[in-house]
């Protein structure tokens, strides 16, 4: 497969993935650092398996793995708190911002190209950022909330993350930086203990179950993206913008209602049509 094809896939896949998370934080596991750390303490053990494989070892270099590590830990987090405040319909599209800060973050650390018309899509994608939270109300303060905020940084730790793994990957390898970025992103989460030592301990089976779903799609979703990005970072983060969980958002608003987020349409109507300009400046970048 070429790189992408498997940007295509991971996209695909953490569309579901990120539907899933939200059914999780309304009808299972209420906690987000709960959450957070069973995820990616499952994930973990998932990847054990790929520990074996002859290409893994102890890194020869430690500086941009443990970095691109903490950028892992702290994305999670955001990442995890954004999808428990925030409709999907709203944060998907905002993918697209790390796009344009990935460009951005090109040219200060990097040496790309950085023209006044890249400038301007940067700014436009940025401004539609905002008008994707539209919400019934239409009112001002929607687009300058706190959870607003949070996923705003959120994008640009997720631009850098992608610039870092990059990084990472063409210095000990492919199949060592895809493991040790899943092992040493779990063991940072662990400080996080004191948000969820409580409900811990009140933790069901089958509270579990949509975690075990989530870590499977992240999982392949996961080694498909670290592939596409082995090979080139600008397309794939493209390509990985693409809103395909607010598509499956918006299906099930029309579906099932009441199942996770249901607004009239003419809000979707605005939030697709700001999706729809960020990705087409997206591309052009």
């Amino acid at each position: 497969m070429s790189y992408v094809a498997y940007a295509w896939l991971a996209t695909a896949i953490y569309g579901f993935e990120t539907v899933i998370t939200k059914l999780s934080s309304k009808y299972a596991i209420k906690n987000p650092w709960l959450f957070n750390i069973l995820w990616n303490g499952m994930f973990a053990l998932f990847m054990i398996p790929f520990y074996f494989r002859p290409e893994v070892g102890i890194p020869h270099v430690w500086g941009n793995l443990i970095i691109t590590s903490l950028l892992s830990a702290i994305c999670c987090i955001l990442y995890i708190i954004s999808i428990y405040r925030i409709d999907v319909s709203v944060l998907s599209p905002m993918y697209n911002i790390r796009t344009g800060l990935s460009v951005l973050f090109g040219f200060f650390m990097l040496g790309e190209t950085l023209t006044p018309y890249k400038i301007f899509l940067i700014a436009v994608i940025v401004i539609m950022g905002l008008l994707v939270s539209f919400d019934e109300k239409f009112s001002f303060k929607s687009f300058f909330t706190k959870n607003i905020i949070v996923a705003f940084v959120f994008m640009i730790l997720l631009a850098l993350y992608g610039i870092f793994l990059k990084k990472t990957i063409t210095e000990i390898g492919y199949w060592n930086a895809t493991v040790w970025t899943s092992l040493l992103p779990a063991l940072f989460l662990l400080f996080t203990y004191p948000k969820f030592k409580k409900d811990i301990k009140t933790l069901r089976r089958k509270q579990f179950f949509p975690v075990v779903a989530v870590t499977i799609t992240s999982l392949i979703a996961f080694l498909a993206v670290n592939k596409a990005y082995e090979v080139n970072v600008g397309i794939t983060t493209v390509i990985m913008s693409i809103p395909s969980s607010m598509i499956i958002a918006f299906a099930m608003s029309i579906i099932w209602p009441t199942l996770m987020e249901k607004h009239p349409l003419r809000v979707y109507a605005v939030r697709f049509a700001s999706a729809a300009i960020m990705f087409a400046c997206a591309v052009q970048l």
